[in-house]
């Protein structure tokens, strides 16, 4: 009996000593309260673990997902540079793990990807390009030994997107690199997670995730709103919706797709009903995207929206925007003075790195109040209110304001997004055509958004001649505005029709 005793507790030790990755269900938990911004509730269940189980190697990689979404979220600069500094320490904790486990090179690759993303959000590309490399390497190899290894799908799904969110001069890099991948390998990739994590328990730590990363590949990277509506059909329940109220990420997730797909009163309800608690790390953008769903339907309750974001907000982007917003909600009041007043603050204050900072800073410097009638059509197109839109540019005393050349290729550009949008294809081609025309050379976005609509709308119909003929024209012009984010999507457009 003592002999049989001993073997059991040798056999036990010798267990924990080499076990080095076990995702046990407590583990998963404590990745599910990461996922949910809970992040105090998390790190408690972690401490628990590595006590109990000192030799296993995952809660260290929970922990930097931890600091990976803090410094995502709140985007401050001193965070980043205190944060750094765990890197390494637990990259050579997970490098002295067992290299039998599929964890292994997961592990340290999802370190290296995390510290990229949170180094693109900072600006840092070139050292960010290099830890991309590394991860990709490891992950690789992973899939190499380990096929079914479920958790690799979602680190490879986000590689083989990211090629879009660098650079063009870090280009070479990526070819140094020999990095390889699609929008839709990706999404597929996704796609394939997500199913898995909700029809299996042991993996549902994966859902939001898998979940937060494809609303990213809807919202920036898609050609149409096919695949944003089904994810909308399927997913925007009841039971989701009620797991919104009390998961900040699930709510950015479901708001977001609601925005995409023209469900602006859904969007409002799932902001608006979300937990405010202290138990959850504070996501102040879902503020700003409370502001934009109430403006989008000119409602005057969204100031108190983005006066919350400002107050509240420490880090670099959309604090431009959220002024001029602010400003936009005061203007519709007819407050011209405090219009004023607010937008003059989005030079003072924010950084202008995202499309919509520089959109809100352009604005500021050019002295210039918007078109009251362009603003009200394009704030209720954006929240899917297409009929009122139209309408309003259809009115005969609204089309005599149109006295500049901008403001006339506006208005032919807007209603080509509202029939595009309304399902009214054939009505919004020519008139794409005829904003191309009248702004092709212009340091406005119009003609070359105009380009690449067409182009989506060329790809859906399977005339890739035609799409890569705008998605190129697209490419060959420089606006001042969006220019970013247009480009990324004309360039993911060619990727996809080669």
């Amino acid at each position: 009996m003592l002999h049989k005793l001993l073997f059991f507790l040798l056999a036990m030790y010798g267990f924990c000593a080499t076990a080095g990755y076990d995702m046990n269900a407590r583990c998963r938990d404590a990745y599910q309260c990461v996922m949910s911004l809970r992040f105090k509730e998390g790190k408690a269940l972690l401490e628990k673990e590595k006590k109990e189980h000192p030799s296993n190697d995952i809660p260290y990689s929970i922990e930097n997902t931890i600091d990976f979404l803090t410094l995502f979220i709140a985007e401050n600069r001193e965070e980043f540079k205190r944060l750094e500094k765990n890197k390494e320490p637990r990259l050579t904790r997970l490098q002295k793990g067992d290299k039998s486990s599929p964890w292994y090179r997961h592990s340290i690759a999802l370190v290296q990807l995390q510290w990229a993303f949170a180094r693109i959000k900072f600006g840092e590309y070139r050292t960010a390009a290099l830890e991309i490399n590394k991860a990709y390497r490891l992950l690789e190899e992973n899939r190499g030994m380990f096929p079914s290894f479920i958790p690799d799908d979602v680190s490879m799904g986000i590689l083989h997107t990211l090629i879009g969110t660098i650079p063009d001069n870090y280009k070479w890099l990526i070819n140094l690199m020999s990095f390889k991948g699609t929008v839709k390998q990706g999404k597929v990739e996704l796609q394939k997670v997500l199913g898995i994590s909700l029809a299996n328990p042991s993996f549902a730590y994966l859902k939001n995730e898998s979940l937060f990363f494809l609303t990213f590949i809807y919202l920036n990277l898609q050609s149409d709103k096919k695949d944003a509506r089904t994810l909308f059909e399927k997913y925007c329940n009841k039971a989701m919706l009620t797991e919104c109220k009390q998961d900040p990420l699930l709510t950015y997730c479901m708001a977001s797709i609601c925005l995409r797909t023209g469900n602006n009163n859904k969007a409002i309800e799932i902001l608006k009903n979300r937990t405010l608690s202290a138990q959850y790390f504070p996501f102040h953008y879902l503020d700003y995207l409370t502001g934009n769903a109430l403006l989008h339907s000119l409602d005057k309750d969204a100031s108190f929206y983005y006066l919350r974001f400002l107050q509240n907000f420490r880090g670099q982007n959309y604090i431009k925007s959220a002024y001029q917003r602010l400003a936009w909600s005061f203007l519709l009041r007819d407050d011209e003075k405090t219009y004023r007043e607010m937008l003059a603050k989005a030079l003072c204050y924010g950084n202008s790195n995202v499309d919509e900072d520089k959109e809100a800073e352009k604005e500021a410097r050019s002295g210039e109040s918007p078109n009251i009638y362009l603003l009200k059509s394009r704030l209720l197109f954006d929240g899917g209110y297409y009929e009122r839109a139209l309408g309003i540019l259809t009115n005969q005393k609204t089309i005599v304001s149109f006295t500049t050349s901008r403001l006339l290729t506006e208005m032919v550009y807007r209603k080509a997004r509202i029939c595009h949008e309304w399902g009214k294809t054939a009505d919004a081609i020519p008139l794409y055509e005829q904003a191309i025309r009248q702004g092709k050379d212009e340091e406005w976005y119009f003609a070359a958004n105009a380009a690449l609509q067409l182009g989506m709308i060329y790809e859906t119909a399977g005339n890739y001649t035609k799409a890569g003929l705008y998605y190129r024209q697209c490419l060959a012009m420089n606006p001042s505005e969006y220019k970013n984010s247009i480009h990324q999507k004309a360039k993911a457009g060619l990727n996809r029709i080669k």
